[in-house]
């Protein structure tokens, strides 16, 4: 005898709350949906590289890996793999080249001739704003791609054809392929880095010898490095069994301990080596001062034990986190990062 369906179509299930049943969504009532898209985003970006000459902006967009699938419309994408096709002849690109080229090719009716083109070329006056059309056009592509991908892992997981793990895998892949599209800055003009560096300089003159980073916790370090910032990837290199794993541990405390009354720093520690217990053993010795190697031999002192106890105390307030997944991918380390 089958079980009995202990959650009603409509009413209460346990514990009193309210339970209604969720259908599954219509597949063709979802490929009926318009993805996200911004034609005048599409409109201003394309128009700014007619403004001027265009190769500038265009050089932008090239620089931000901008292609011409990241268009929704397909005249838009005729439109802007035309342009850069213009680009590399080194003339410059305007509307009178870019109807001849289209033309040539056969893309003149495609793209909706020549009054799309003058249409597309009034929709901005100043190409001032391209980069911000530039970025609106790569989100939403972007977005596309990601229901794209959501689709074929949600088909995928209802054929169930491949081990679970190499699944996953592959979804974090395609996720990361994603993400690390994302639209970046190019090359920065000298003006802008001079006007952060002035603003650095600044906050350092009047910082009263505060150094703003997050500090190791060993003076000169911090007096060569000024702590460590955002954006900085450090390395610790050196022959094995010299120390690495200890001194970096080292620095995880004094970030999120630190002296001084300083802001605590979260910590998240991957170890592909040690056990998070080994890990919070070194840290707990550490933070007591207290030898390892006496407590393995067992001659720990009262005034040892009373450091030990404190030490724990004071740790289980930190903000660490330890993960020692030993098969952890690097696409495993950015998901959890």
């Amino acid at each position: 005898m089958p079980p009995e369906n202990t959650l009603p179509p409509n009413g209460r299930g346990r514990g009193g709350r309210d339970f209604k049943r969720r259908e599954r969504p219509d597949p063709d009532a979802e490929a009926l949906r318009v993805q996200p898209h911004n034609v005048e985003a599409e409109e201003g970006l394309l128009a700014a590289c007619l403004i001027d000459g265009g190769r500038e902006i265009l050089t932008d967009c090239i620089e931000a890996r901008i292609q011409p699938d990241y268009f929704y419309k397909t005249s838009h994408q005729e439109i802007f793999r035309a342009l850069l096709e213009l680009y590399k002849t080194g003339d410059p690109v305007d509307e009178i080249l870019l109807l001849e080229y289209l033309r040539k090719n056969g893309l003149e009716d495609e793209v909706g001739g020549i009054a799309a083109i003058y249409a597309i070329q009034d929709r901005i006056e100043t190409p001032a704003h391209a980069k911000f059309f530039a970025k609106i056009v790569h989100e939403k592509y972007m977005l596309r791609r990601l229901i794209r991908t959501s689709r074929e892992a949600i088909e995928a997981c209802y054929e169930q054809q491949e081990d679970i793990s190499s699944f996953i895998e592959k979804i974090e892949e395609d996720i990361h392929l994603i993400s690390s599209g994302r639209i970046t800055e190019g090359a920065t003009p000298i003006k802008e880095s001079l006007n952060e560096a002035v603003t650095n300089i600044h906050a350092l003159l009047n910082g009263k010898d505060e150094v703003d980073g997050v500090l190791s916790g060993f003076r000169d370090l911090d007096g060569m490095t000024y702590g460590f910032h955002p954006g900085q990837m450090i390395v610790l290199a050196a022959r094995p069994s010299v120390g690495k794993t200890s001194l970096a541990m080292n620095f995880a405390e004094h970030a999120m301990l630190p002296d001084g009354g300083r802001q605590k720093s979260g910590v998240l520690v991957f170890s592909l080596e040690m056990t998070d217990a080994d890990l919070a053993m070194r840290l707990i010795c550490s933070r007591a001062r207290v030898d390892m190697k006496r407590i393995r031999d067992r001659v720990v002192s009262k005034q040892d034990s009373a450091d030990i106890a404190q030490a724990v105390k004071e740790l289980q307030e930190a903000p660490l986190w330890i993960d020692d997944n030993s098969s952890s991918t690097i696409l495993d380390l950015r998901a959890k990062a």
